[in-house]
Formats: C-alpha cells, sequence, structure tokens
C-alpha cells in the first residue's frame, strides 16, 4: 500500500512538473517575433526601413496567432517616438486578418461549408478603440499611419473618424494622403462620401500619398491611388477619367457594395 501511494506521489509531481512546464510555455512570448521586435521595432538605432517592413510583416503575420499582439500594443501605449509607427502598422497588419476572418466565419455560419483555414479572430476590440482615440490625437505625419490601419480593419467603429477628416475637422490639418486613407477606409463600409471623394480627385496628379499605397496603384501620386482604389471597389478596370466615374457612380451608388476589398502595399 504503501510503495502504491509512493508511486502516485511520484506519477503526480511529475504531471504537476510538466503542466507548469506547457503553461509557461503558452504564456511565453514567440521567440521569433520577439527577436525581431527587440532588433528592429523597439531599439532606439538607426535601422534601414526594408529591414523594418520586413520584420512588421512577420510580426504581423505570426504574432497575431500567438498572442504576440498584445506584447505590441503594450508598447504602442508606452508612448515611444521610436516603435509607435511601427506598431500601428503591425496591429494594422494584424487587423486586416482579422477582418478577412469575421467575413470567413460569417460566410461559413450562413452556407454551412467550412473552409480549410480555421478562420479566427484574435485581437480584442479594445484594439480599435485605441488606434481611434490615439489617431483623434496624431499629428499630421503620423495620422497617415493609423488611418491605414483602421482602414484595415474594416471596422463599423472608424467611420466617424474618417468622417471627421474628410470633413477637415481633424485639428491637425490632414495631407492629401490622410484624406485618401479615410475615403478608403468609408468606401470600405459602403459609404457614398468615401467613393465621391475618390472620384473627385481621381485626375489630381500633384499629392502624394504616404504611410502606404492601394496595390496596383502606378504610383504614389494621388490621382493613380484614387484609381487603383476605384478599380478595386467596383470591380470596373477599363474606367480612368473622372468623367466616366461619375458616369458609373450615377448607375451604381444605389446598390454599392465593394467588388473587393483594397489591399494595401506598404
Amino acid at each position: 500500500m504503501k510503495r502504491t501511494i509512493a508511486c502516485l506521489i511520484v506519477v503526480l509531481a511529475a504531471t504537476a512538473v510538466f503542466s507548469q512546464e506547457a503553461a509557461d510555455e503558452r504564456e511565453a512570448p514567440d521567440a521569433i517575433c520577439k527577436a525581431l521586435f527587440d532588433e528592429y521595432i523597439v531599439r532606439a538605432r538607426k535601422v534601414p526601413g526594408d529591414d523594418i517592413t520586413a520584420a512588421i510583416q512577420l510580426i504581423a503575420s505570426r504574432g497575431r496567432t500567438t498572442g504576440f499582439w498584445r506584447i505590441v500594443f503594450a508598447e504602442l501605449q508606452a508612448d515611444s517616438d521610436q516603435s509607435e509607427v511601427p506598431c500601428v502598422r503591425i496591429l494594422g497588419r494584424m487587423l486586416e486578418v482579422d477582418a478577412l476572418a469575421r467575413e470567413t466565419i460569417a460566410r461559413e455560419r450562413e452556407t454551412g461549408e467550412v473552409g480549410q483555414w480555421g478562420a479566427t479572430v484574435e485581437l480584442d476590440e479594445e484594439v480599435v478603440d485605441v488606434l481611434l482615440a490615439r489617431a483623434d490625437a496624431a499629428d499630421r505625419f503620423r495620422l497617415p499611419h493609423y488611418l491605414v490601419a483602421l482602414a484595415r480593419s474594416r471596422d463599423p467603429r472608424v467611420t466617424g473618424l474618417f468622417h471627421k477628416v474628410l470633413q477637415g475637422k481633424h485639428e491637425k490639418d490632414p495631407t492629401e494622403g490622410a484624406l485618401f486613407h479615410a475615403a478608403v477606409g468609408l468606401a470600405e463600409q459602403r459609404d457614398p462620401a468615401g467613393i465621391e471623394w475618390l472620384i473627385a480627385h481621381v485626375e489630381n496628379n500633384l499629392p502624394t500619398v504616404s504611410a502606404a499605397r492601394p496595390s496596383g496603384a502606378a504610383s504614389d501620386n494621388l490621382s493613380a491611388c484614387c484609381l487603383a482604389a476605384l478599380r478595386t471597389l467596383s470591380g470596373e478596370r477599363k474606367l480612368e477619367t473622372e468623367i466616366e466615374w461619375r458616369a458609373w457612380w450615377h448607375d451604381a451608388k444605389a446598390t454599392y457594395k465593394p467588388a473587393a476589398h483594397v489591399h494595401y502595399v506598404d
């Protein structure tokens, strides 16, 4: 009997150690993300922009499902001038995947067909709330990065800020590029104000778009970015001039919904 009890104690002790090690492993930050984050995002030294972008892409891809987004979110709220914009860019990319996951889950519930992806929404709703608050106070150089992240989220809560920016009510005097991102964000939400702004500026060549540009844009010029966004959102690939887009919008406005989502290239 004593021997049986002793063996049981040993087994229980071993199980407890194993369980603790497994728990510690689950709670430990993603080692690859942590190394990239420390080397390219947080460290206060000169780093080539392409290296930062590559690190952002990897952290966003891995860190969304490993929980590393919480570390990025905490760093953003630490108010570091060095890491603020990279953290916003990482969170924006993660929010974009979450947005796709929400759409996938909704479609699977509607059709009853489950895809191979195994879509999951990982970030807390608080992330968008914090980005909105910070965007409201951001200077005109940081604001475009916040607007890109929020446009990527496709979250209905962003429309108020985007209208504020487009109407010239943001106190930091937004750039034309910031106005472009706000318009894209509204167009993603089926808000006519977004499409109408893009059409009105589709021949405006001089300003440039900062922070990111839509996939397919021939350059950073505002006209090229508006044209690429309109073609994606409408599904119309041959229209070019403002007159042509206004004619399309006259017929499409009543039933408009995005034919596809605008994919940003950092």
